[in-house]
């Protein structure tokens, strides 16, 4: 039942792995973005359009090693 409950809260899916459950929480998920949470983001978008085809075979490839590389290179400080 509650599980139901979480369920029927959720508004909308980003990039098929984000849910959030208003426009004001989206907003304010956007407005406050942290590296980490943008990392993510990036990382989540480029692994949706991927699995839908978006992407060539080499595209993807050169893709998720850029975003190895940055994830690497970032700092951790920030959370």
């Amino acid at each position: 039942m509650e599980n139901e409950q979480q369920n029927s809260k959720i508004l909308g899916t980003l990039f098929g792995s984000i849910n959030y459950d208003s426009e004001e929480n989206l907003s304010k998920f956007i407005d406050e973005i942290n590296s980490a949470q943008a990392a993510y983001c990036i990382q989540q978008a480029l692994n949706y359009a991927h699995i839908n085809g978006v992407f060539s075979l080499k595209e993807s490839e050169v893709i998720s090693k850029s975003l190895r590389i940055l994830i690497l290179s970032s700092p951790k400080s920030e959370t």
